[in-house]
Order: structure tokens, then C-alpha cells, then sequence
């Protein structure tokens, strides 16, 4: 494990959070799921040509007419730059790969469930212009969080990890990262019967109480095109707010 690879679970571990407050149910293990697979590294989507090692699986709970369910795929980077076309080049494949996985299994005639996959790619950063085009092209999605200021928190608190103690990083290297994730997730479910030995589990406080603040998010699409991420003011919850019709 790398701390580049530390502050990209982070961040997909918040996005993750919000979306469960937001119409999402968070895929964390196969089950008996056969288009998933419980790899080595963590979770793995199976496509029609290979397997995919995706960790942040979220599907909508709300079914659509005329449609597969939908299931999102959503990939985070923390880079010190901002994203560069190889990496949305990477998502189309991937993509690509998995919405072409529904034949059935050898065993049996009846098809195994198809999935509608989209993809998000989150950053810390921006994403360079040649990737935008590209990713609106190829029907990715984008939602670069580095310059919300109601995000800025848990921006920061991921940002610290770029310099802590080294005596700290050899203690998490040590560490596989999906059982850190997997205590990420506990604490910001406030779930407390997962208890690794994760030393110095204190440094991630910061973190999870900045995604505790927030809470919440609304994906919502302007003038039914442009997809945007939403997370209320700060002071504002949006369990109080009034209804209001027109």
C-alpha cells in the first residue's frame, strides 16, 4: 500500500458515505452476487473479458422502466496534478468491459442479472481539458471536489496524509489497505465491532468527523444533462429544511 493509494480510498470511502444517505445501497462484498467476486485486494467486477478490481460499488435503489438496474462504479484519485487522459481512458475500458458481462453460466440456461454500470471518476484536483472531453464523450462522469469549498474539510484532513510521520507510514504499509477501508467504512457508519489492529487509528479522526459534518449529498442533473454533486452549507441540515411547492 502507497499513501497515493491511502488518499484515493479516502476519498472514495466519503463519496461512498454520501451516497448512502442518497438514494444508494454500498455493494461491499459478492454475496451471492455471480457478476462480483471477492478478490484478493477487495472487491472485483467481472466483465466480459476480465475482472475488474473496483472497491467503490454503489447500486440506485430506485428501478427504472426500461432499464437494467443501475449500478455505479465510482473511482477516486488524489493526485498532487490534475487527472490526465490515461486515466479516463482507463474507466472507458473498464466500462466498456463490465456492461458487456450478462451470458449466462455454463450451468445453466437462465441469464444471470445484467447491470447498467456508469462511472465516476472523483479527484482531489481538476481534471485537464482533454480528459473532460473525452470522459463527456465516452458517457464518464466527472466530479472533481478539490475546489468545493463545503468539501474543503474533508479535503484537508485527506491532504495531511501527504506528510505525516514516517514512523506512521511504515506502520500503515504494513497494513492491507482493505482492512483499513473496511474500518474506514465502520467508523463512518458508526460501527464499532471491526477492531483491527490499526495503530495510530487516531490520524483518520479528522477525516471521518469532516464526512460526519457533511453528511449528505444530492446527485442532481441541470437542464437534464449536466450531472452535479450537491452537499448542504455549512450549518445546515437537511433534515430541517421546509418543504416548499410551487
Amino acid at each position: 500500500m502507497n499513501l497515493n493509494n491511502l488518499r484515493g480510498m479516502l476519498l472514495e470511502e466519503a463519496v461512498l458515505f454520501l451516497l448512502r444517505h442518497s438514494g444508494y445501497k454500498t455493494v461491499h462484498s459478492a454475496g451471492d452476487d455471480s457478476s462480483l467476486e471477492d478478490g484478493h485486494s477487495g472487491l472485483e467486477v467481472k466483465g466480459r473479458g476480465s475482472k475488474h478490481q473496483i472497491d467503490a460499488v454503489a447500486e440506485y435503489l430506485i428501478p427504472q422502466p426500461f432499464a437494467h438496474p443501475q449500478r455505479l462504479l465510482v473511482e477516486a484519485k488524489h493526485y498532487s496534478s490534475d487527472i490526465g487522459l490515461n486515466v479516463i481512458r482507463n474507466a472507458v475500458g473498464v466500462l466498456k468491459d463490465v456492461n458487456e458481462f450478462w451470458v449466462p453460466p455454463v450451468t445453466s440456461t437462465t441469464p444471470i442479472k445484467r447491470y447498467h454500470y456508469q462511472y465516476a471518476v472523483v479527484s482531489g484536483t481538476n481534471f485537464t481539458s482533454n480528459s473532460q472531453k473525452y470522459a463527456f464523450a465516452q458517457d464518464i462522469y466527472l466530479i472533481p471536489l478539490g475546489a468545493s469549498s463545503f468539501f474543503s474539510d474533508v479535503i484537508s484532513a485527506i491532504n495531511k496524509f501527504k506528510n505525516i510521520p514516517e514512523v506512521i507510514i511504515l506502520r500503515l504499509q504494513a497494513l492491507e489497505l482493505k482492512v483499513i477501508r473496511k474500518w474506514i467504512r465502520c467508523r463512518l457508519n458508526f460501527e464499532y465491532e471491526y477492531e483491527p489492529n490499526i495503530s495510530n487509528n487516531d490520524i483518520f479522526g479528522e477525516f471521518i468527523e469532516a464526512c460526519h459534518r457533511i453528511s449528505f449529498c444530492l446527485l442532481a442533473v441541470i437542464s437534464g444533462r449536466f450531472p452535479v454533486f450537491l452537499v448542504p452549507a455549512e450549518g445546515v441540515s437537511i433534515h430541517n429544511l421546509e418543504s416548499v411547492t410551487t
